[in-house]
């Protein structure tokens, strides 16, 4: 990771969430410092295919919306996403076909 890439989120399998706000807060202030450049804005995109999705990611628009040079996006379809990052479509079936960050294990 480095400064400037654009950041994707998949919520795809997003279920269900819990939100501590301040603790979200510091975790946003600290990716801006790694990731966001300086010179340019930062790209932080959410594929959000289901309407759960999206309507789970209406505080993160709002969270995000405290740092200048942030430009957060919620996009529906792959095709979106392809145009938004400007991949064509398969380089996106690989990226959203990859777990990069493990599931954490379920509660009984």
């Amino acid at each position: 990771m480095r400064p400037g890439l654009i950041s994707l989120l998949d919520c795809a399998g997003v279920t269900d969430a819990k939100l501590d706000v301040n603790a979200r807060l510091v975790q946003m202030e600290t990716l801006c410092n790694m990731l966001k450049d300086p010179q340019r804005d930062w790209r932080v995109a959410y594929f959000c295919p289901t309407k759960l999705s999206r309507s789970l990611t209406d505080m993160q628009r709002m969270l995000w919306s405290r740092w200048q040079g942030v430009r957060f996006e919620t996009l529906e379809s792959k095709m979106a996403l392809a145009s938004y990052l400007g991949q064509p479509l398969s380089v996106i079936e690989d990226m959203l076909a990859c777990d990069v960050t493990p599931a954490p294990p379920s509660q009984p």
